[in-house]
């Protein structure tokens, strides 16, 4: 994950860091990475082959930096996987979402959803009454 960390430092964009920062008060792990990248780096991963190695991390380690958390939500929500599966990583992620950034851009990206309502409605269920993003 360290060379994973240094490749995300590397992508910086301080004007939006500044610009990010601004709207998730009391979020100060945030680079400054726009999406777009992201999800260039987040294709990549997934075109490697080597994304359970990435995910097996990235879902247990202790996220660095908003943009890890993001990277990971991102990831999750282009995998070609067992539905069932999908929601058993995403019982590992959701918990460790602390942002509202983080949960939009992962929330966007579950397109599955529409192909498995009934399960997808049964599984958010748990997170309607939540007070947390």
């Amino acid at each position: 994950m360290q060379a994973l960390r240094e490749h995300l430092l590397s992508l910086q964009d301080t004007k939006y860091q500044k610009f990010h920062s601004a709207l998730c008060p009391g979020i100060d792990n945030i680079i400054g990475i726009r999406i777009p990248v992201l999800r260039k780096l987040a294709n990549e991963i997934l075109r490697d082959g080597d994304y359970p190695t990435y995910l097996q991390k990235a879902l247990y380690e202790p996220f660095v930096y908003s943009e890890e958390a993001t990277l990971c939500g991102m990831i999750l929500g282009l995998l070609k996987i067992d539905f069932t599966e999908l929601l058993e990583n995403l019982n590992i992620f959701v918990p460790r979402i602390d942002n509202w950034a983080v949960c939009d851009v992962t929330c966007g990206g579950l397109k599955v959803f529409k192909k498995n309502q009934a399960q997808g409605r049964e599984f958010l269920q748990q997170y309607l009454a939540s007070p947390r993003e």
